[in-house]
């Protein structure tokens, strides 16, 4: 199968590849180049069910699914043998919705990296001594233990290994193996929370019961850190930006530049949404009002990446943050510091 690549073809062409392609040898792409097909170099829900519907009127799967894992994990392209090619042109791209229009999206269990990573197990066949073995060899503090199919049988760890030698006896990998709490990959993560911490490690299933990855607290930390980072960056350059507002407008001008549904119940600066302080500083006399020695559509621009990123983190994107991205925000912040 040729390589695709959106810069060379149409999504028309390359729905047309797909479905050419023999079903034993389907299209392969990262997710990175399958969404690039439509603008996008992040996974947001918005993107993800416009994506959705296009792949669905054309026939067309992705196995894995695309929404969860490494923006460069592979995809295969099956077409399921119905459908019908839409009419799309090169600049028929993805466009954001406002973030007034956004719906919440759901923070899943997919949206760990090492859920969908598989993972390192043993057959319950094998010794203690192999899993032994192997937790020392990778740092591991337990280990999962399948079936044939790939089902979780437990998991045996050096919590439950010790416990049978201060029995003192010389135990066997089943007397070791203890009950291990799995996960839907579309299980909701944040209630899912509380089990995570209480058992240490879960391990994550799709919809045939074959085990997918694993989440322990460490993965748990990680991903809330790369989340926390970006959000709390975004929330200075946000308080900035407001205190200077704040400080030139009244109410009433805030009011004026709201939307008309939102407008009685304004009551500061902060009811204003980065969309909003865009509007607002479009008036000509707004912005000389802020007297910054500033090109305005230069700094709108600045600031509309700002709103995107924030947009994104709200919105539980799994695909990280450039860091030119938050490169950005930074000197924003730091420029509207000095501004104050």
């Amino acid at each position: 199968m040729p390589s695709l690549n959106s810069t060379a073809m149409s999504r028309a062409e390359m729905f047309e590849a797909v479905r050419a392609a023999d079903a034993s040898d389907p299209v392969s792409l990262t997710v990175r180049d399958l969404i690039a097909w439509w603008g996008a170099k992040g996974r947001g829900a918005y993107v993800i069910e416009e994506i959705d519907k296009d792949l669905a009127r054309a026939g067309i799967r992705t196995e894995p699914s695309f929404e969860y894992g490494p923006l460069d994990s592979v995809v295969r392209l099956t077409f399921e043998g119905y459908g019908e090619l839409p009419d799309t042109e090169a600049s028929d791209l993805v466009a954001e919705p406002s973030s007034e229009n956004q719906e919440h999206e759901t923070l899943s269990v997919g949206k760990i990296e090492s859920s969908l990573a598989g993972v390192l197990g043993i057959s319950h066949k094998d010794s203690l001594q192999t899993a032994q073995t192997i937790m020392i060899q990778n740092d591991f503090s337990q280990l999962p233990v399948l079936d044939e199919a790939g089902r979780a049988v437990g998991i045996v760890s050096w919590e439950s290994v010790a416990k049978q030698v201060i029995r003192g006896v010389a135990p066997t990998l089943a007397q070791c193996i203890t009950r291990v709490e799995t996960l839907l990959v579309d299980d909701d993560l944040l209630s899912s929370i509380p089990l995570i911490i209480r058992s240490g490690a879960v391990l994550v299933r799709d919809e045939n019961e074959k085990i997918t990855g694993i989440i322990t607290t460490a993965d748990l930390s990680l991903r809330f850190e790369l989340m926390a980072s970006p959000f709390l960056l975004i929330g200075e350059c946000e308080q900035h930006i407001r205190r200077l507002i704040g400080a030139k407008f009244t109410i009433q001008e805030l009011q004026a530049k709201t939307r008309t549904g939102k407008r009685g119940n304004l009551t500061g600066v902060g009811d204003l949404t980065f969309g909003e302080y865009q509007h607002l500083l479009k008036d000509e006399d707004h912005w000389e009002r802020m007297k910054w020695d500033l090109d305005r559509e230069l700094f709108f621009d600045w600031l509309d990446d700002v709103r995107k990123l924030r947009n994104e983190v709200a919105h539980f994107s799994q695909d990280g943050v450039d860091e030119e991205r938050l490169r950005k925000v930074r000197s924003l912040t730091a420029w509207l510091k000095a501004s104050a």
